[in-house]
């Protein structure tokens, strides 16, 4: 299965490892929120279906120390990860999700 992460609020020129169930799929190089779209960036991971259970996406900001983690489930195929004050923040809209 495909999923949709959008790095959307509070990215500043970071360097960002995507894992999903402890192998990492990606690394992203100076992901900037555009103040305009209020998105950073946007990558599809691939998910094999039968994984035998739950599988989490991990995401690292390296450089600034941050780590997190969110479940995968086949009812949400976009995930969106915003970084705030209390570090990486997650969620997975049931809906339809725009930006500014």
């Amino acid at each position: 299965m495909r999923y949709q992460v959008d790095f959307a609020d509070g990215w500043a020129h970071d360097r960002v490892v995507v894992s999903v169930g402890g192998r990492e799929v990606c690394r992203l190089d100076d992901v900037t929120t555009r103040p305009a779209t209020n998105l950073a960036r946007s990558v599809d991971v691939e998910v094999a279906n039968g994984s035998g259970g739950p599988v989490d996406l991990q995401v690292e900001v390296p450089d600034r120390a941050l780590r997190g983690s969110h479940p995968l489930t086949p009812d949400r195929s976009l995930v969106v990860v915003n970084v705030g004050a209390d570090g990486l923040a997650f969620s997975s809209p049931s809906g339809p999700y725009g930006y500014a």
